[in-house]
């Protein structure tokens, strides 16, 4: 969002771009390239960066690491975002749903697990859909506790206005390996 002119963010969006969008449309394509290559500088490996689905909204990819390395870098992202934002006179919110009526704000979570020796854990190539049974125990877990999971990943009221059909949010305690609105969603093998 924009900021006003005591610098106060506004419900104001800094461009009106949508998914893919370049520049012109996409105004805050300066800022976005700024924040990666900061995020580069302190030793993150940025794997994509695009303008999202709504106006004022941006999405960048970071490599993969381990559980605990993933939550630091999380917490630094943010804080690098956030900075680098306020240099280009915008605010970065994360907040799931900031504006009513477009889409909110999502974060996705890669998963992988690995065996002892290195294989992955989750494919099976003797099966349809390449999911080995620890891949389906894992699902199955994750959909079994994930009203109480809810408490640690959706944590404030405004978690819950973004889970509305129509606007790419998981609505439903599903997975699938072609849906990409559910709640697990499979990548193609």
């Amino acid at each position: 969002f924009r900021l006003d002119s005591e610098g106060q963010p506004t419900l104001k969006f800094n461009d009106t771009g949508s998914y893919f969008h370049l520049a012109p449309i996409d105004s805050a394509v300066d800022c976005r390239r700024d924040i990666v290559l900061e995020l580069q500088k302190i030793g993150f490996v940025i794997e994509a960066s695009h303008h999202e689905v709504s106006p004022g909204q941006h999405e960048i990819n970071f490599q993969f690491g381990s559980a605990v390395e993933a939550c630091d870098k999380v917490q630094t992202f943010k804080l690098v975002v956030k900075n680098i934002a306020r240099r280009h006179n915008l605010h970065a919110t994360f907040m799931p749903k900031p504006v009513e009526g477009i889409n909110g704000s999502g974060m996705h979570v890669n998963c992988s697990l690995l065996t002892n020796d290195n294989k992955n854990a989750f494919y099976d190539p003797t099966t349809k859909n390449g999911l080995s049974k620890v891949a389906l125990d894992w699902i199955s877990g994750i959909l079994t506790h994930s009203k109480g999971f809810c408490f640690l990943t959706n944590p404030i009221v405004n978690s819950y206005k973004r889970i509305v059909p129509g606007f790419e949010a998981p609505c439903y305690i599903s997975w699938s390996d072609s849906n990409r609105s559910t709640m697990i969603r499979i990548p193609a093998s």
